[in-house]
């Protein structure tokens, strides 16, 4: 369980704490709604079989470092990066959305995560695809509503 505090929560923030200063609004209003996201993802799936994730004697206590962690970060730093740069931002999702469910894959490979039920990479790709498309869209209802200035 250790480990999945270090690789899920501290790395993550640690590694976005650069980010995080200069984009600190981004930071406010995206992280908590990848929060919930991830919760809602990795609780449906728990209960629903499709998946576990080591230590397993944890139940679903195993995947919270990564909600609280490495997925909302991973989001924000998604949207920081859609700010800076000028290519198509469903573009740099689904890019975004390849890269995690390719760590996940590792994690895969290492038996950190197990599949069950049917669960396979392609619906891990998509339970990845849906979550951040929705974040960018609700970062761009945060721009509309006047909740983040585009800059």
């Amino acid at each position: 369980m250790l480990l999945n505090y270090i690789i899920g929560f501290i790395v993550p923030w640690i590694i976005s704490i650069k980010y995080i200063m200069k984009n600190l609004n981004i930071f406010i209003v995206i992280a908590p709604i990848g929060t919930v996201f991830a919760y809602t993802i990795n609780t449906w799936a728990y209960h629903s079989h499709y998946w576990k994730v080591s230590p397993e004697r944890f139940n679903y206590y195993s995947t919270l470092p990564y909600d609280l962690g490495l997925y909302p970060v991973y989001a924000c730093l998604m949207i920081v990066f859609i700010k800076n740069k000028k290519a198509n931002p469903y573009f740099i999702v689904l890019i975004a959305s390849i890269i995690i469910t390719f760590l996940e894959y590792i994690a895969l490979m290492m038996d950190i995560v197990i599949y069950t039920n049917g669960w396979n990479i392609f619906f891990t790709f998509i339970s990845y695809l849906l979550p951040l498309l929705l974040v960018y869209w609700y970062y761009l209802l945060a721009i509309h509503r006047n909740i983040l200035k585009n800059i």
